[in-house]
């Protein structure tokens, strides 16, 4: 019973923290599925070697400028008992009615939307989501009494100068909290992906860790916090998907970056004027994106 917990649990927190306690709850009414509400389920019961592909977004939440915008945007891809992490810029410029608009501000106008452009971009059919805010993985690293990082490069505060030199730290929320959302660093935004990505190995690796109690606790936690995180998975959804993952040990990282050539940094003309934005380059076709994700889970490879 401890290790069907733990595995629970780094389900839950893989998929940035929340999914697993779902299947303690009923959908809120006001969710919006991904096609038909049990298509998750049926492909899992069609294949237990079916390719899945879960949509994580992470946002600031209430208390924050731009709280609802989606500053984190992966696909959890699952395929030959291996996990995928793969990463879409959050300054992606994508053209809405005639328009070009930033990616990460589409989830609070319209999800379905978002899931869309996402699925054009990558290829890769969106099963289910989840979404959580910063409120509470701080909740989170509190109780678990914070988590151990390598920091490879120097992170800066933009607005103190204050550094973090390389080397190994643990992180209770507050550093946390720096630590995901420092993006004041040569390649800006990419290096706060990277930084992502690290965070949930090591999230992981404390949560696995944690004593039956611990977990329990972390179970009534993130219960009573459900006002900062939802997903469309049910149960039958979340015990095949534990079923499937349980054992996996082999995760990948992809970030779509500017060193894949496939885009280009700069200001851009949008609805609301001329900002910041990544855009497509107008001799990179969807296609020639999808090729080399789809070259790149299939050789194993992170990037």
């Amino acid at each position: 019973m401890i290790k069907i917990f733990r595995y629970l649990i780094f389900l839950n927190l893989i998929l940035a923290i929340s999914i697993t306690i779902y299947n303690f709850f009923q959908p809120k009414d006001n969710f919006i599925y991904i096609g038909n509400q049990n298509s998750l389920a049926n492909v899992l019961s069609s294949s237990l070697n079916k390719d899945i592909n879960i949509l994580i977004l992470g946002k600031s939440g209430l208390g924050y400028i731009g709280g609802e915008n989606t500053d984190t945007i992966m696909l959890l891809h699952l395929e030959n008992n291996k996990i995928f992490l793969i990463s879409i810029p959050r300054d992606l410029l994508v053209e809405v009615n005639g328009y070009l608009i930033k990616i990460n501000s589409l989830f609070y106008d319209d999800k379905e939307l978002l899931f869309q452009k996402i699925e054009e971009l990558t290829g890769l059919k969106i099963d289910g989501y989840l979404v959580i805010d910063l409120h509470l993985i701080k909740k989170v690293i509190d109780f678990i009494g914070g988590v151990d990082i390598y920091i490879k490069e120097p992170i800066v505060d933009a607005a103190s100068l204050f550094t973090l030199k390389p080397g190994y730290y643990h992180l209770t929320s507050e550093w946390t909290e720096f630590f995901l959302r420092s993006r004041y660093a040569p390649d800006g935004d990419f290096s706060r992906i990277r930084h992502h990505h690290q965070f949930i190995l090591a999230l992981r690796n404390k949560i696995e860790a944690l004593p039956k109690k611990d977990l329990i606790g972390l179970f009534a936690l993130i219960q009573k916090e459900k006002s900062h995180w939802e997903t469309n998975l049910n149960l039958i959804d979340l015990y095949k998907l534990w079923s499937i993952i349980k054992d996996i040990k082999e995760i990948h990282s992809i970030i779509l970056d500017l060193k894949t050539k496939f885009f280009e940094s700069g200001y851009f003309e949008t609805k609301q004027g001329f900002v910041y934005g990544i855009l497509v380059k107008k001799d990179i076709s969807y296609n020639i994106i999808q090729n080399w994700l789809y070259n790149k889970i299939k050789n194993e490879e992170d990037y």
